[in-house]
């Protein structure tokens, strides 16, 4: 089955509220091609979705069942190989989908693949669900130095003020963010005279 057609189903299964079966076309989908970033965004959205509907003991539940997933992840990382890497933090997501050091694992991965868009949206669906945590903004941010958005870097620092104001390394950076901009100003005035 094409790639297409696979997230076709799966964005069929989700709209009926099959959660299961749509995390289970994407966990396919995502083996064969890790980077789509469609795909992606939907399971973590499936993923939610479910936990959203469990009690609070079963989210305990689930968060222990994510610890040897966890484990295995680690030990998959040592191994050198980021597409394996990605779908072992990806089994612990299935049970807990708001680990927020798995979540950062496969943003870093993504992020050496030179995949930004993946995992810059994986940090998103993260950020949305959890919007206080630091080191989701603080990795968002540099996404966004590394793909030269400097506006959006500066939004995330300013988040991170918002949340701990004592934050010297968001301040640090909003300084060096104003260095930059000041430089990029002073060569487009003089490369336009």
């Amino acid at each position: 089955m094409e790639t297409s057609e696979q997230l076709q189903k799966a964005q069929q299964a989700f709209e009926k509220g099959n959660y299961d079966y749509t995390i289970e076309v994407l966990d396919h989908l995502l083996s064969a091609s890790p980077a789509s970033v469609e795909a992606r965004h939907l399971l973590h959205l499936a993923k939610q979705s479910r936990t959203k509907t469990l009690s609070r003991f079963e989210k305990i539940v689930h968060s222990l069942m994510a610890i040897p997933y966890l484990i295995s992840a680690k030990m998959t990382a040592s191994k050198g190989d980021p597409g394996k890497t990605i779908e072992a933090y990806e089994r612990v997501l299935s049970t807990d989908p708001l680990n927020t050091p798995a979540v950062m694992a496969i943003a870093h991965l993504l992020i050496a693949e030179k995949q930004l868009a993946a995992a810059e949206q994986t940090l998103l669906e993260l950020h949305s669900a959890l919007p206080n945590q630091i080191a989701v903004l603080r990795q968002l941010a540099q996404i966004y130095l590394l793909g030269d958005q400097h506006s959006k870097a500066r939004q995330c620092f300013e988040q991170v003020l918002k949340i701990d104001p004592k934050n010297s390394e968001a301040e640090r950076n909003i300084k060096n963010l104003d260095a930059m901009d000041a430089i990029r100003g002073m060569k487009e005035e003089t490369q336009g005279q």
